[in-house]
C-alpha cells in the first residue's frame, strides 16, 4: 500500500488531497478538518502507520458487498462532528489532517463526463479524474447511502457544464449554483458521484451516432454495441453497467429518459410535465422538458418518486386510490418480426390485466383526435411541430448566445458543433420555420387539452381513468454505429409525430418497466446474444403516484423484479 500526498486549493483555504492504492483499488481523500495533536481527543495519531496514513470509519456504515475493498477502514469511532463514512488521518507537523475517503471507480463504458467531489459546505463540487464513491452510510434522508449521477445538462455548483459540446464547455465558467432537482435529491440523502454524457444539447437520433465532440457511451447489454439511445445516454449506460451506481438523473423531452431505459432494460420515469424544477438545466423544448430518473430496482424506483414528489401536487396517498380497471394498448403498437419478443410482450400485458382484474382493450389516439378535434391525422397535423419548437428554442436559448460567447473567446470563430446541432440551428434561423413557431406552440397546447379530456382523463377513484400500455422496444439491428457527415445540413433531426410524443405533448407521466429479454443474432460477436424487453405505462397528468403503486404491486406479485448490471438484465 502506498500513500501519495498532493496539494490542491479548495475554496480559499489550502487543503490536502490524498491519493493511494490498496490491493489494486485506487482511493482518494479530501481534507475535511485539521486539528492540533494536543487536541487529539480521539487518539487518531496512534492509528497512523508506516505509510504515513491512518484509516478509520465514523458512524453507521453499510459496507457494500459488490467488489468494494474497504478492509483498512474497518476500525470504527464515534464522532458527532463528522458525517458517517470512511476517513484517513495524516500527521502534518504539529497538526492532524482528517480527510474523507472515496474509492475511485473506472468507467469502461465511457458513460461519464467527469467525477465530482464535494468542495466545501455550501453545496459546491469540483471535478475529479475517476468516479469517487464514498462508503455508503445510514445517514439521514430517504435516499441515504445511495450513489447517483446526473446528466451533463444539469448545472452543479463549482463544475462546468458541457451539455455535450466542447465549445459550450470552453465558453462558460464553472456554474455558481446547482439545479433545483439535484439539490432536492442531495437533501434526501443521496451522494452525487459524477456527471454523465449527453448528446449535444439533448439533440439526438435513434441510433445515437452523430456525436463528434464526445464519444457515445457503450451499452453493456447484449453484444456491447447496441444503441444506448439518447439523449440521456450516459445516465442509462452508467446505471446499466455499474453496481456502485444506484440511479441516475436525466431529462426527457421527446423520450430521452424512456429510450435509454428501454435499451438498457431499466425502470425509467418521465414525470407529468411542469411539476419538477427545471431551473439550472440546459433546455431543449421548454413545453415538454422534464427531469426524470432511471434505476435497476423497483423498490428504489418508488423510493425515488417518494423523495421527488414530496411537497408537490404529485404526493398523493396511494392508499386512498385504486389501480385503474382499464388497461388500453395503443393501436399503433405493431407486431414484431421476432416472435419471441411478440410473445413475451403480449403475455406480459395479459398477466398485468388479469392480475389487476383490468379490462384489456386498444386505444386509437389518432381516431379519437380526428373524431373530436380536427379531421386530419395526428401525423399530418403535427408533421413540423416538434421541429419548429425544437429548432427555434435551441437556437434562441442556446445557439445564439453560445455563438456570441465563443466568438468573443476565439476572436470571431463560430462554435464547432455536431451535425445534429448544425442542422437544428440552421433550421432555427430559417424564417419559414420561425414564422410557424406560434402555431406550433398553439398546437402543442391543443394536444395537451385533447389528451386530458379524451385519452387519459382523471377520475376520483383511481386518479387516472385508465392506463395506456406500449413499448419502445426496437428490433435488431439497433446498433450505436450510424455515422453522418459532419457538415450535413439537410432534412430534420426530428420531425413528424414519433411514438414517444403522445406523453410528451400530453404532459402525461410515463414509466418504463423491464420484464424479460429476447435472443438475437449479433453481427458484431457473430453469436446469439440477449437484449432486454420493456413495457411502458402512462397515466393521466398528475397521477404519477398510480404508476408507482402499479410497480409496487407488480413487484409483490413477481411480475417485475430488479435487473442485473452487465450483458444480461436477467440471469438465463
Amino acid at each position: 500500500m502506498k500513500g501519495i500526498l498532493r496539494l490542491s486549493f479548495l475554496s480559499l483555504a489550502l487543503a490536502l488531497d490524498f491519493q493511494w492504492s490498496y490491493s489494486g483499488q485506487a482511493y482518494y481523500a479530501v481534507e475535511v478538518d485539521r486539528i492540533t495533536t494536543c487536541s487529539d481527543t480521539l487518539n487518531l495519531l496512534s492509528r497512523i502507520g508506516s505509510d504515513g496514513l491512518g484509516y478509520f470509519s465514523v458512524g453507521d456504515v453499510n459496507w457494500p458487498q459488490f467488489g468494494f475493498k474497504w478492509p483498512q477502514f474497518s476500525s470504527s469511532i464515534r464522532s458527532s462532528a463528522m458525517e458517517p463514512g470512511a476517513y484517513i488521518v495524516a500527521n502534518l507537523s504539529d497538526h492532524l489532517v482528517i480527510a474523507k475517503a472515496y474509492q475511485l471507480m473506472e468507467d469502461p463504458q465511457q458513460a461519464f463526463m467527469t467525477g465530482v467531489i464535494p468542495a466545501g459546505s455550501d453545496d459546491s463540487y469540483r471535478p475529479i479524474f475517476g468516479i469517487p464513491v464514498s462508503a455508503p452510510s445510514k445517514g439521514e434522508g430517504i435516499l441515504a447511502g445511495l450513489n447517483f449521477a446526473v446528466k451533463d445538462l444539469f448545472h452543479v455548483k463549482g463544475v462546468k457544464t458541457a451539455a455535450g459540446s466542447r465549445a459550450y464547455y470552453a465558453s462558460y465558467p464553472a456554474q455558481n449554483h446547482t439545479s433545483g432537482i439535484i439539490l432536492k435529491t442531495l437533501r434526501a440523502g443521496a451522494s452525487l458521484v459524477g456527471k454523465t454524457k449527453t448528446t449535444a444539447f439533448a439533440l439526438t437520433t435513434i441510433h445515437n451516432g452523430w456525436e463528434v465532440d464526445y464519444h457515445d457511451p457503450f451499452n453493456s447489454r447484449g453484444d456491447g454495441y447496441l444503441s444506448t439511445a439518447g439523449s440521456s445516454s450516459g445516465s442509462g449506460a452508467a446505471v446499466t453497467a455499474y453496481d456502485w451506481l444506484d440511479f441516475a438523473i436525466g431529462s426527457d423531452t421527446g423520450g430521452s429518459v424512456r429510450l435509454p431505459s428501454t435499451n438498457g432494460g431499466l425502470f425509467g420515469y418521465r414525470p407529468s410535465q411542469g411539476i419538477y424544477d427545471l431551473e439550472g438545466v440546459v433546455p431543449c423544448v421548454l413545453s415538454m422538458d422534464t427531469p426524470g430518473f432511471m434505476t435497476r430496482s423497483p423498490a428504489l424506483f418508488s423510493k425515488l418518486f417518494a423523495a421527488w414528489s414530496e411537497g408537490t401536487e404529485l404526493a398523493i396517498d396511494t392508499k386512498s386510490i385504486s389501480i385503474p380497471t382499464k388497461l388500453k394498448i395503443r393501436a399503433d403498437l405493431t407486431s414484431f418480426v421476432q416472435t419471441e419478443a411478440q410473445s413475451q410482450l403480449s403475455g406480459f400485458f395479459d398477466k398485468v390485466a388479469s392480475s389487476f382484474n383490468m379490462t384489456l382493450s386498444t386505444i386509437d389516439i389518432n381516431e379519437l383526435w380526428m373524431e373530436n378535434i380536427v379531421n386530419e391525422t395526428i401525423h399530418d397535423y403535427f408533421e413540423t411541430v416538434y421541429l419548429d419548437l425544437n429548432s427555434l428554442e435551441s437556437w434562441d436559448l442556446i445557439g445564439e448566445p453560445l455563438t456570441s460567447s465563443y466568438s468573443t473567446l476565439t476572436s470571431g470563430a463560430k462554435p464547432p458543433v455536431d451535425p445534429s446541432v448544425n442542422l437544428t440551428w440552421t433550421n432555427g434561423q430559417n424564417l419559414t420555420i420561425r414564422s410557424r413557431y406560434d402555431e406550433a406552440v398553439s398546437r402543442g397546447k391543443q394536444f395537451r387539452e385533447f389528451y386530458s379530456k379524451y385519452v387519459l382523463p382523471r377520475t376520483p377513484e383511481s386518479c387516472s381513468e385508465s392506463l395506456i400500455a406500449f413499448t419502445y422496444y426496437a428490433e435488431p439491428p439497433d446498433n450505436k454505429v450510424d455515422l453522418i457527415p459532419f457538415d450535413y445540413t439537410g432534412g430534420a433531426v426530428t420531425g413528424g409525430f414519433f411514438s414517444t410524443l403522445p406523453a410528451s405533448y400530453g404532459g402525461a407521466p410515463e414509466i418504463v418497466v423491464p420484464f424479460g429479454q429476447v435472443p438475437y443474432f449479433s453481427n458484431f460477436t457473430r453469436r446469439i446474444e440477449y437484449r432486454p424487453i420493456t413495457a411502458t405505462f402512462q397515466a393521466a397528468r398528475g397521477c404519477d403516484a398510480v404508476l408507482f403503486k402499479l410497480v409496487d404491486e407488480m413487484a409483490e406479485m413477481g411480475l417485475v423484479s430488479e435487473v442485473q448490471t452487465g450483458k444480461l438484465a436477467f440471469a438465463l
